[in-house]
């Protein structure tokens, strides 16, 4: 199915094999249909077992991620990485450009604590899934004009090349 089907089935795999639990930080409420049984469900009717948080509050999930205990806990979940990022953006109140865009030496300020948690989760001793929405990705050609060229993820340009393994569902 999703993302996060997906990402629940493998989740529960690893934190079975450890005997440990799930750590689910849900930014959009998408676990709610897995956090109970589902007779219709083909695939994993019954409810699966997570302990989840719901915000996109950068701060607030840095420091729910520090404070869960390895010995407790196996699988970190983040979903969505790009709702995360929103929140990183949209946190920034310092001065704008008269076309009311942040100025490019503020983007460092807004870039290091999300910089830290993508560090810090891959730093961890936790299984760690960072699920992310896709976006198109552009480039200008030679005549000047926008093209596409691919897609990314939506998020900070560098996160879809901080993990260990990426894969792209479509």
């Amino acid at each position: 199915k999703g993302k996060t089907f997906t990402t629940l089935l493998i989740a529960e795999g690893l934190a079975k094999a450890e005997k440990k639990r799930i750590a689910y930080f849900d930014t959009e409420r998408g676990t709610d249909f897995y956090a109970m049984t589902v007779k219709e469900r083909k695939v994993h009717p019954e409810a699966f077992d997570f302990d989840a948080a719901y915000t996109a509050s950068l701060a607030k999930i840095t420091e729910e991620v520090m404070a869960l205990d390895p010995k407790v806990y196996g699988v970190v979940v983040l979903d969505s990485i790009s709702h995360v990022w929103d929140s990183a953006i949209a946190a920034y109140t310092g001065k704008r450009t008269s076309a009311d865009t942040i100025p490019i030496n503020a983007w460092g300020s807004i870039k290091k604590p999300y910089k830290f948690l993508i560090r810090y989760l891959l730093d961890s001793p936790f299984h760690v899934f960072i699920l992310g929405r896709q976006k198109n990705a552009f480039e200008t050609a030679a005549d000047g004009e926008m093209k596409k060229v691919g897609v990314a993820m939506r998020a900070e340009g560098e996160t879809e090349y901080e993990p260990h393994i990426t894969i792209r569902m479509e």
